[in-house]
């Protein structure tokens, strides 16, 4: 659909022209603020307005498919007309017009946060899209007096819009202004975030993450842990024990299984022998800790694990180090 609105912005014919007319509108006034632009750069503008409003608004295949003078698009119109300029601080957003937003966020009803009908929230937009500067520009306008409206909930979905785009300048941006405006991260949307931020494999925004106040437990680190050793990024796992986030030889309950692992076990169970012979490095018991528990890997010691996986390389690793199988009631054989 995205696609096709690109296509219709620049031939501007055909039936349905509300969404044409409206983007080319959008824009015409942002650049009336910062100044007129070349036709590559104006074309591009396009292309990311069309991409944002078909990603944000829910209903644009109304407006392409229904004539605007029907009663099922005159009041969605009129939700587009009524916040113009909301819209226009949203456009400059998402195009990373800085100056044109600065311009617009100083009349006192204009806020950064507020969300635009079209283009979403200008904040999110923006870290979606790694504009740093306007994000910048954004976090500099924040007021938090306003009690009502919802300023965690925008900046939530910011940070994961970032980290899931690997907008990594973003990420370090919004985590060192989250504790100075913000009290703890929800545990839900704390796992999200270190998973995420794990999977950028960019050590500067897994630190920043885990700089974070959360209201989960030590598990929350110990899925951090996981990604890092199935992701094979030996620099992020060792960053966990550094920080004394986690203890090397800890047992480690995940909530929702019946069981415990140890930060071996973990290794084990990603099937990566270089995450073992790091976390082994790093001084954790080849045997591990006594481990109790129903789960698969909860119930066997780090070889035993090795060998039901079928993992050759790794037995042989821990047989190495001094690992050695154990009977059904636990004696070493």
């Amino acid at each position: 659909m995205s696609t096709y609105l690109k296509y219709r912005v620049k031939k501007h014919n055909g039936a349905h022209r509300f969404l044409p007319n409206f983007i080319k509108s959008v824009l015409d006034r942002v650049e009336g603020l910062s100044g007129p632009v070349d036709h590559a750069t104006r074309t591009k503008n396009e292309d990311i307005l069309c991409d944002v409003l078909v990603k944000c608004y829910g209903d644009t295949f109304t407006f392409l498919t229904v004539h605007s003078s029907r009663p099922t698009c005159l009041s969605k119109i009129a939700e587009f007309t009524n916040h113009q300029s909301k819209n226009m601080i949203a456009a400059a957003a998402a195009i990373g017009d800085v100056k044109a937003l600065e311009m617009l966020l100083t009349t006192e009803s204009a806020n950064g946060w507020d969300k635009s009908p079209a283009f979403g929230f200008p904040i999110a937009t923006a870290a979606y899209l790694g504009h740093v500067e306007v994000v910048k520009t954004i976090l500099r306008r924040f007021d938090c007096q306003d009690l009502d409206h919802p300023y965690e909930h925008v900046f939530s979905s910011s940070m994961t819009k970032s980290l899931s785009r690997c907008m990594n300048k973003v990420t370090k941006l919004l985590a060192a202004f989250h504790p100075e405006y913000f009290s703890v991260v929800d545990c839900n949307i704390f796992r999200r975030w270190l998973i995420k931020a794990v999977q950028t494999e960019d050590v500067n925004v897994v630190k920043a993450i885990l700089g974070l106040k959360h209201q989960g437990g030590v598990e929350m680190y110990a899925l951090g842990l996981e990604v890092a050793c199935e992701i094979g990024h030996m620099e992020i796992i060792r960053l966990f024990f550094k920080k004394d986030l986690l203890n090397i030889n800890q047992r480690l309950e995940f909530r929702g299984r019946c069981g415990y692992e140890s930060p071996l076990t973990i290794a084990v169970s990603s099937e990566n022998v270089t995450a073992v012979e790091t976390l082994l490095e790093l001084g954790a018991s080849v045997n591990g800790p006594r481990l109790f528990g129903c789960g698969r890997s909860a119930a066997m010691p780090p070889l035993d694990l090795a060998k039901h996986l079928q993992q050759h390389d790794i037995i042989r690793v821990l047989v190495n180090h001094g690992a050695k199988f154990k009977e059904p009631r636990g004696q070493p054989i």
